[in-house]
């Protein structure tokens, strides 16, 4: 009896600690990848740009002239993408304005009058985190 209560309390243990290490090296992997992703996000478009150049030439050892014309390619693709959601932003904002009208008019009375603060919250607030313009362009 009295090796069965060990033997229940060494697999307790055992149990604990895994869970513990478990959840302790998960929790500091989301710590340094969200550490690791804001520190990319915060830099300007230019620094990440960089960065982005800098390991594309590392893992595929561009050359010189490579790395020229891929930095090329990339201003013009973020020009261009840069254009396009310049024309596509009032779309946008016209499909958004619409929908909240639409859920107005289904509210009652009472429900309009907390509906505006709840819509001045949501349009303070961007739901969908649009990415930085390219380098070199101001929004």
């Amino acid at each position: 009896m009295k090796d069965r209560k060990t033997l229940v309390k060494v697999a307790l243990v055992v149990f604990i600690t895994m869970v513990a290490g478990f959840f302790s090296g998960w929790a500091w992997g989301v710590y340094f990848s969200k550490k690791r992703i804001h520190s990319f996000i915060e830099r300007s478009p230019e620094e990440r740009k960089e960065i982005f150049l800098k390991k594309l030439s590392r893992e595929l050892e561009l050359t010189p002239s490579q790395v020229d014309r891929i930095r090329e390619v990339m201003e013009e693709s973020f020009a261009k993408i840069h254009e396009a959601r310049k024309r596509c932003i009032p779309e946008e904002e016209a499909i958004k304005a619409e929908g909240l009208r639409k859920i107005e008019d289904i509210l009652d009375d009472k429900q309009k009058v907390k509906w505006e603060s709840i819509k001045i919250k949501l349009l303070k607030k961007k739901p969908f985190h649009r990415p930085p313009p390219p380098p070199g362009i101001e929004r």
